[in-house]
């Protein structure tokens, strides 16, 4: 409602419906402004305008594709009180394609069919995402809405064996199309990509996508009859897209595991009635070229799945937000985004899941509970997902941490697997940065490959919830996600400098002679902290007895109790240090090394803060034998940053001040150190250590000191350095 009531101090200049799907702001001038305060109309005393759509407001506000004429899916009716005159209409185009090609609609009856009784305003002012309309006068009664202009409206049919009127070969749909309405009146396979505004898919009649294809939907899809995705294509259905009918998608995932001992973590992208059921949604296929030739699951309690008989015994969800897995039978309702773990059957089984696709807001209600809590979800739909901007979502409302962790499992070979058997873990994904499972292997130096920014169908992931509250999927994760046939779900990723990144390797060989390999990623940039940076940091989801980890600072710089796999951290300079935490259940040999480096510039060296050592881990691996035990101050890397180099001819000398509860180390890459000394923030020396021999390292104990602020002047044969510490016991 806009209008003014002097009596009652109102004067409401513009407005915009309280529904948080908002897409109509109205105005007394001939703009809007950013804030009713800032509207600068004059408008007369008990003037009033009212404005309601009687359209749902979960309804996706795009082109109606149940509307042969193009209207869009709301249409608005006013009551004017007291005389309003013209006004101004914004709508909110987001979600629709194409926008340039709309007109304003003033209908006096309502039904929208005949245009005797119509007015069409055709040239609003496009800017952004909205559609503005000037000068507008909506007397009492009047409905309005918006359709596409009439001309531009591409229709396309296939029928009797032939397509008319699309954009390919034989008049078939391309990526050209993106405003057709396109209809399906028999069985069709297509031969090309493509996107079109309305899909509709009559009775009777499928339409069927081969392998290394898709098709997108912009405005809505009319599914009575059935679509089949084969392979690796896709049905993609982006932000503005609605879905109506009470046909089936077939959506075939064919790259689970085969082993009776591997799990898989699974998503349905379909659902009966909201929900997803092994036993009435699952098939087996048995011919890639027809997907309504299937056989029917059978369930065993036994361990060892075979065939096409799936062991219930490894049938899970977890969604508690505690640690353990619930364990599920065939029969048990899944919601809509969940995710669920199988094992494989021994045979290279075509997944089938057969039902409704699933489409727009999808809400997965996290544990009721105050405290954090891990839950597994996974990509609910039939089409990639873009996982980051999952995650930039779930950290804007601290729904989740902003990580995400993806089971991988290799060649596991029995159901309660020991060291040779155990070959699974968690890909981790977080902040833009990836780690790989952990792996065990006959050879060294080898690991996965890292999660890329995609999401794939079916898949199955685990997040880490932060306080209760609802995890939101929608196609807004489905749009801008171009679908390319060779896309890989891991993969290396091409340097960016502006975020250099840090792998580094944790390796030992256990008794089995197989080499444990743990990479573990950290990124350097602007903003970033020694602390545990949300949406940035992730924790070690899968950590072991023999392990290697960061270690990141509480609130008050004493380093947390948590392990962390990805961290990101302030950019490389001479000052920073990034400590690392070693675990190892025996006295073992265990390497650290340099994994990968993208776009670092400069050396990443690790300090060895017990052997009084400095290691270019960019030219060599670091080895090191340890006894049993936890290592939370000895290992740490450090760095000269890209100051440190503008003239490559001069030599830098490193020097390194390490403080640890109660020790302060100081070490030289070279040379020799003369004197250390301590001040307190007064300006007291509370140590003066002179060094008799040559010596690059000098280890001083702080056992008498109190936890403070430290100034550390030490003396070497070439220079002076001084640094700031903090003693922190």
């Amino acid at each position: 409602v806009i209008g003014k009531d002097i009596a009652s101090a109102l004067n409401q200049k513009q407005s915009i419906s309280a529904n948080s799907n908002g897409v109509l702001t109205v105005s007394f001038d001939s703009s809007v402004a950013p804030t009713n305060e800032l509207n600068t109309a004059t408008n007369t005393d008990l003037q009033f305008l009212a404005w309601g759509s009687k359209n749902s407001p979960t309804t996706t506000f795009s082109i109606d594709c149940s509307s042969a004429a193009g209207f869009v899916t709301k249409e608005w009716k006013v009551q004017n009180t007291g005389g309003v005159g013209a006004v101004t209409l914004q709508f909110d185009i987001t979600n629709i394609v194409s926008p340039s090609n709309l007109d304003l609609v003033l209908d006096t009856d309502g039904n929208f069919s005949t245009t005797g009784d119509q007015t069409v305003y055709p040239s609003g002012v496009l800017s952004a995402n909205t559609l503005t309309y000037t000068g507008i006068t909506l007397t009492d009664g009047t409905f309005f809405s918006i359709r596409r202009k009439p001309a531009t409206i591409k229709y396309i049919s296939y029928s009797g064996g032939s397509w008319t009127g699309g954009s390919g070969a034989s008049g078939q749909p391309t990526l050209a199309d993106k405003v057709s309405v396109v209809t399906i009146n028999d069985d069709v396979t297509t031969t090309e990509d493509f996107d079109c505004g309305c899909l509709e898919v009559k009775p009777g009649a499928t339409l069927i996508v081969p392998k290394d294809s898709y098709v997108s939907v912009n405005a809505g899809l009319i599914l009575n009859g059935d679509i089949h995705l084969q392979g690796n294509s896709e049905l993609i259905q982006t932000i503005g897209s609605n879905l109506f009918g009470t046909g089936k998608l077939f959506k075939i995932v064919d790259e689970a595991t085969i082993s009776p001992y591997q799990y898989n973590y699974l998503s349905s992208p379909v659902n009966t009635a909201g929900v997803f059921t092994l036993a009435g949604n699952l098939m087996f296929n048995t011919n890639p070229l027809d997907l309504t030739i299937n056989t029917a699951p059978s369930f065993t309690r036994e361990n060892d799945g075979f065939g096409t008989t799936i062991s219930s015994r490894w049938t899970h969800i977890f969604k508690t937000g505690f640690t353990e897995f619930e364990e599920i039978n065939e029969t048990k309702a899944i919601e809509k985004g969940l995710g669920f773990t199988m094992k494989g059957t021994g045979l290279a089984n075509k997944y089938n899941f057969i039902g409704r696709p699933n489409n727009g807001e999808i809400a997965v209600q996290l544990f009721n509970a105050a405290s954090k809590g891990y839950v597994m979800i996974g990509n609910p739909y039939p089409s990639s997902i873009n996982i980051d901007t999952f995650n930039r979502n779930m950290v804007i409302d601290r729904i989740t941490d902003g990580s995400v962790y993806v089971w991988q499992d290799y060649v596991s070979t029995a159901h309660s697997p020991t060291a040779v058997d155990l070959q699974g873990g968690y890909a981790t994904r977080a902040g833009g940065i990836s780690t790989p499972t952990t792996t065990h292997s006959l050879s060294s130096v080898t690991w996965g490959l890292p999660l890329t920014d995609h999401i794939k169908p079916g898949q199955g992931f685990i997040v880490s919830g932060q306080s209760g509250g609802i995890i939101k999927f929608t196609n807004e994760l489905r749009t801008g996600v171009p679908y390319n046939p060779t896309r890989k779900f891991y993969k290396t990723k091409k340097p960016n400098t502006e975020r250099p990144v840090i792998r580094i390797g944790f390796e030992y060989k256990n008794e089995n002679d197989y080499y444990f390999h743990r990479q573990i990623a950290t990124v350097l940039e602007d903003g970033s902290t020694l602390g545990n940076d949300f949406g940035k940091d992730a924790y070690m989801y899968d950590y072991h007895n023999n392990d290697a980890y960061w270690i990141v600072q509480d609130e008050e710089g004493v380093p947390e109790d948590d392990r962390y796999v990805i961290t990101s951290v302030p950019k490389q300079s001479e000052d920073l240090q990034l400590p690392i935490g070693v675990v190892v259940d025996d006295k073992r040999d265990v390497t650290l090394r340099l994994d990968r480096t993208e776009g670092l510039i400069g050396d990443v060296l690790l300090l060895d803060n017990v052997e009084g050592k400095i290691t270019n881990i960019k030219t060599e691996d670091y080895k090191v034998t340890l006894d049993a035990g936890e290592y939370t101050d000895r290992f740490s890397l450090i760095f000269k940053g890209e100051e440190a180099f503008p003239d490559k001819e001069k030599e830098q000398v490193k020097t390194l001040i390490y403080a640890t509860p109660s020790e302060l180390s100081v070490v030289l890459e070279k040379g020799n150190i003369d004197k250390v000394q301590l001040y307190n923030i007064a300006g007291s020396k509370v140590l003066d250590y002179t060094v008799k021999d040559n010596t690059s390292s000098v280890v001083l104990s702080t056992a008498n000191l109190t936890s403070q602020i430290y100034i550390v002047k030490v003396v070497t044969d070439t220079n002076v350095i001084t640094k700031k510490i903090a003693l922190v016991k």
